[in-house]
């Protein structure tokens, strides 16, 4: 997590980088799956179309799931 509005220009393999803005969810980062390195941007803000969710389940390890809006 960081608390940032900008995603930061290398991100890491596997995971997601989750931005807060003023205690608000702003939006997912995270590197292609395919291993082709381009970056992924999800926006998480409610007034923006499309936009996306996220809900972290810490008692199972890494978990998480995306869901678009």
């Amino acid at each position: 997590m960081l608390n940032s509005s900008d995603l930061p220009e290398r991100l890491p393999a596997r995971d997601l980088v989750l931005l807060i803005e003023s205690s608000e969810l702003w939006r997912i980062g995270m590197a292609c799956l395919c291993g082709c390195k381009q970056q992924i941007d999800l926006p998480l803000i409610k007034e923006v179309r499309p936009r996306w969710e996220v809900s972290v389940h810490k008692n199972v390890g890494q978990l998480f799931f995306l869901r678009s809006g």
